[in-house]
Parts: structure tokens; C-alpha cells; sequence
């Protein structure tokens, strides 16, 4: 092993050291996707184009699909924020019969004694809100300045091979073998995340439409926003769905119920496929890096763990 290589190793671990003890997480994973959509948009283009307008054009499209993310994100919220009391206000009473039913003491009646106890809640947590308000701020300049960082990476002109490079050339032509690997490692998880959650929401639309489940739409949408996340996405619709299905009989949320369950695990010799081809790498080593991941970076870390999988994986082996 060179020296270049070894001094490579050493800063990389650092950077993602960095990335850690500033828990800069969401900024690292909104920077990746904005810079993969740059260079998938790119792509097309590059051989008819010319080098400048086909990334004038990539950042083109990736202003106009980077709008309609939002677009969709802020339809989202809204609609779960219209939905979700709706969806509440219905499956309480429910939850409540049944509980009686068996004999089970729930600290609520209905809507409002929940929001009571949120907001009771809230006034024993107050300083911990203030701080996490505050860090919202933040964290969205954080997520700004990481996509104009990716702009900034893709508009950058490629260093030109020269005959007698010097430490630095070799040391940053070393540092961009470990980016680009661990991109690449980005890229694999989540187009196989992107392609799970859309074969989820499918699969899930019809089991909505032959339960007859209300607020389908939401709960499609839901379905595959959700699906992004690998694991913790999955168990947040699956509540919803369940929550839904009990508004409208104890019966379709038993069926709702099995259903989810056949219908997950008929998913997984799909998704272990769709794993397979794209990431080569053993599904318990995915497992632990999503465990760790969500311990140390939360939802993020768990978005990334397979990139860094993937990137441990392929540097050992190459070892």
C-alpha cells in the first residue's frame, strides 16, 4: 500500500468521524441524492451535448424534479396533517371498546385526552423542544448549503492526468477512488430502497382497494414516502393501514392485518433479489449496519448504512 493510499484511508475515517460527532447526517444524505440525480440527469447527455450543456441541462432538470420533491413532500404533510386526526378521531373509540372488552385500562377516551397528554408532555419537556427547535434551523442550512456543495462537486471541471504528479495529485486522485466508491455504494441501496418502496405501494394500492380501506390515497402515498426508509418506514404504514382498516370494522383490520403479513413476507424473495444484484453483500452485514446506523445518525444513519456497507465490503475485498 502506498502512502497516498494510507493517508486516503486515515481521512476518509476522519471525514466520516466528522460527519458523526457534528450528527450532519440529513446534510451527508441530501447532498448524495442531489448529487446522483445531477449525474443521472447528466448521463443521457454527455455524448450529444458537449460537457458544459449537458450540465446545464442535468441542473435544469434536477431544479425542476428538486421542486416537485417539495411539491410532494409539503402535499404529504398536509394531507397527513388533515388525515391523520380524521383517521385518530375514528380508531380511538374503537381501541377504546376493545380494551374494554378484555378488561384493559388506556390512559385516553378520545382525541382531546391525547392531546392532553401531549401537551402535558410538552410543558415537562420544554427545554428539550426549545433545543430541538432551535437545531430545525439549523439543520435546514445544513441541508442548503450540502446541496450547493453537490452542485458545486458536479460543475467541477476533472483534474487533468499529468506526468509528473505530484503527493497532492496522487493523494486527491486516491481520496476521489474512496468517494466514488462509497457513491456507488449510495447509488446501489437506495435505487434497490427506491424500487422495493415502489413494488411495496403497488402491491399495497390493491390490497387497499379489495379491503375497501378509506383514505387510500394518503395511505398510498404514505406507502412509498415512507418506503424510503428502510425498516422504520415500513412499520409507520403498516400502523396507518391498520389504524384505517379498524374505522371501519374489527374484521377488516384482522384481514388487513394477515394480509400485510402474507404480503411482506411473499416480498421478501423480492427484495432479497432486488438486495442481491444491486449491493453483493450479505443481508445480516445490511442488518447490523442498519441497527448501528439508526443508533449513531437516527433515520439518516439507517439511509446510509448500506452505502457504508457496501464501501467496507468492496475496500476489504479489494484488500
Amino acid at each position: 500500500m502506498t502512502k497516498e493510499q494510507k493517508t486516503s484511508y486515515i481521512l476518509f475515517g476522519l471525514w466520516a468521524a466528522l460527519i458523526v460527532w457534528l450528527q450532519l447526517g440529513a446534510a451527508l444524505l441530501a447532498g448524495l441524492i442531489s448529487l446522483m440525480i445531477l449525474e443521472a440527469a447528466k448521463k443521457p447527455w454527455s455524448k450529444k451535448l458537449g460537457e458544459t450543456s449537458s450540465k446545464t441541462l442535468a441542473l435544469f432538470i434536477f431544479i425542476v424534479i428538486s421542486l416537485a420533491f417539495f411539491w410532494v413532500l409539503a402535499a404529504f404533510v398536509r394531507l397527513a396533517a388533515i388525515r391523520a386526526p380524521m383517521i385518530a378521531s375514528l380508531f380511538i373509540p374503537k381501541i377504546k371498546a376493545l380494551a374494554d372488552y378484555w378488561g384493559i385500562s388506556l390512559p385516553f377516551d378520545n382525541l382531546d385526552d391525547i392531546r392532553a397528554l401531549i401537551a402535558n408532555s410538552a410543558k415537562d419537556n420544554l427545554r428539550q423542544i426549545t433545543h430541538a427547535s432551535s437545531l430545525l434551523t439549523k439543520g435546514f442550512l445544513q441541508i442548503a448549503l450540502s446541496i450547493f456543495a453537490a452542485i458545486a462537486a458536479f460543475w467541477r471541471n476533472p483534474n487533468k492526468e499529468s506526468s509528473h504528479a505530484t503527493f497532492n495529485d496522487k493523494l486527491r486522485a486516491e481520496m476521489s477512488k474512496r468517494m466514488e466508491l462509497f457513491m456507488d455504494g449510495f447509488k446501489r441501496a437506495f435505487g434497490a430502497q427506491f424500487t422495493i418502496s415502489l413494488i411495496n405501494t403497488g402491491l399495497v394500492s390493491f390490497l387497499l382497494l379489495i379491503l375497501q380501506i378509506p383514505y387510500i390515497r394518503f395511505l398510498m402515498t404514505a406507502t412509498f414516502v415512507l418506503g424510503l426508509l428502510p425498516v422504520i418506514g415500513g412499520a409507520i404504514t403498516n400502523a396507518a393501514i391498520l389504524a384505517a382498516a379498524l374505522t371501519v370494522s374489527t374484521r377488516t383490520a384482522i384481514l388487513a392485518l394477515i394480509s400485510l403479513l402474507v404480503l411482506h413476507h411473499a416480498q421478501y424473495p423480492i427484495q432479497g433479489q432486488v438486495l442481491g444484484e444491486q449491493m453483493k453483500v450479505p443481508a445480516w452485514e445490511i442488518l447490523v449496519g442498519l441497527i448501528l446506523g439508526e443508533a449513531i445518525l437516527g433515520v439518516a444513519g439507517m439511509v446510509l448504512a448500506p452505502a457504508l456497507v457496501f464501501y467496507l465490503h468492496s475496500e476489504l475485498s479489494q484488500s
